[in-house]
C-alpha cells in the first residue's frame, strides 16, 4: 500500500474518517476487545485523532498512530498540540503520530507495545498477513492484537440491477487483484490470525452498514467520495469518463429507492502473542 486508496478521491479523508468512526463506536469497539487501563497502545492507520483520544481515555497510557499520510501526520499532531500543549511543553505529551507503513519495517523496537489496534484499515491492504506479522512483532508476550474490519461492503443489496450488479462486482474484483480494496475481508481475519501464531482468538460480530429504504445524505456523501476514488478503476473498465459517470447516477438513484435493502457485517477479532 504505497498510496490509501482513500486519499485518491480529493476530499478530507481525515474528516470522512472522524465522520465514519464515532467516539461511541470506537469506545464500544476497545471494550469488546478488551482494551484496559495500563495498556501502551499502537493504533495502526489510516487513523484519525478521536481513535487515539479514546483509547487513552481508556488506557491512561501513551498512544502511538501510524500513519501512511505525512499530511494526517502533520494533521493529527497539530490537534494533540491544540488540546494536550501545556503537557507538551513538559514533554509528557500522551499521544503521538509518527509516519509508516505496516507493510514495511516499523519505525519501532520489538516487543514495545502491551495492545496493537487497527479498524477499518486492513480492507486496503495489499499484504495483509505481513501487516499483522508486524503487528505481532511489535507486542509484548501475552501483549494484545485487536483488528476490526468490514465483510460484504457494498456487496449485499437486494434488488440492484443486474448492470449495476455486474459493474460493481467489477470494479472490486479489479481493485482486489490490484490489492487496493478488499471487500470481504472481515471473514479472513480470524484465519490470518491463526497464520501469524496468534493464541486465545476471539470473534464478535454485528452489523455495519444497515440500509433499510433510501439512504441518509451522510451514506449518499461517503458512497460519493468512495466513487470518486474508484474512479480510475471505474473509467478504465467502462471505457469512458461519460460512462462511468453515468453507471455512478444509476448506483446513487438506486441507493435513494425507498425499497432499497442492503447490508454489510463488521467483524472484531482479538489475539494475544504467547508468552513463551
Amino acid at each position: 500500500m504505497s498510496k490509501y486508496l482513500m486519499d485518491q478521491g480529493g476530499h478530507d479523508e481525515a474528516a470522512r474518517m472522524a465522520r465514519n468512526h464515532t467516539a461511541v463506536e470506537i469506545f464500544r469497539w476497545l471494550q469488546e476487545a478488551g482494551i484496559k487501563e495500563g495498556m501502551r497502545t499502537l493504533s495502526v492507520g489510516p487513523c484519525n485523532p478521536t481513535e487515539l483520544y479514546v483509547i487513552h481515555e481508556f488506557t491512561h497510557q501513551p498512544v502511538v498512530g501510524l500513519e501512511l499520510s505525512l499530511d494526517r501526520v502533520r494533521q493529527g499532531n497539530e490537534s494533540v498540540v491544540s488540546k494536550w500543549n501545556e503537557e507538551r511543553k513538559k514533554g509528557l505529551c500522551p499521544i503521538v503520530f509518527v509516519p509508516g507503513n505496516v507493510q514495511d519495517v516499523l519505525p519501532f523496537q520489538g516487543e514495545t507495545f502491551d495492545a496493537v489496534v487497527s479498524f477499518r484499515v486492513f480492507e486496503y491492504l495489499s499484504d495483509p498477513i505481513t501487516a499483522l506479522t508486524n503487528m505481532f512483532r511489535c507486542l509484548r508476550p501475552g501483549g494484545l492484537c485487536v483488528v476490526g474490519d468490514i465483510d460484504g461492503y457494498g456487496s449485499n443489496h437486494e434488488g440492484m440491477p443486474p448492470d449495476l450488479e455486474w459493474t460493481l462486482a467489477l470494479i472490486f474484483q479489479t481493485l482486489e487483484e490490484r490489492g487496493q480494496f478488499h471487500p470481504r475481508i472481515g471473514r479472513r481475519l480470524y484465519r490470518l490470525f491463526h497464520e501469524c501464531k496468534f493464541t486465545d482468538l476471539c470473534v464478535a460480530a454485528e452489523p455495519y452498514h444497515l440500509v433499510a429504504g433510501t439512504i441518509s445524505p451522510h451514506e449518499e456523501q461517503n458512497w460519493m467520495q468512495k466513487f470518486e476514488a474508484i474512479r480510475p478503476v471505474g473509467e478504465e473498465i467502462l471505457g469512458t469518463r461519460t460512462a462511468y459517470d453515468e453507471f455512478v447516477e444509476d448506483m446513487i438513484r438506486f441507493l435513494r429507492d425507498e425499497r432499497t435493502f442492503g447490508y454489510s457485517m463488521f467483524f472484531l477479532v482479538t489475539g494475544h502473542r504467547p508468552t513463551e
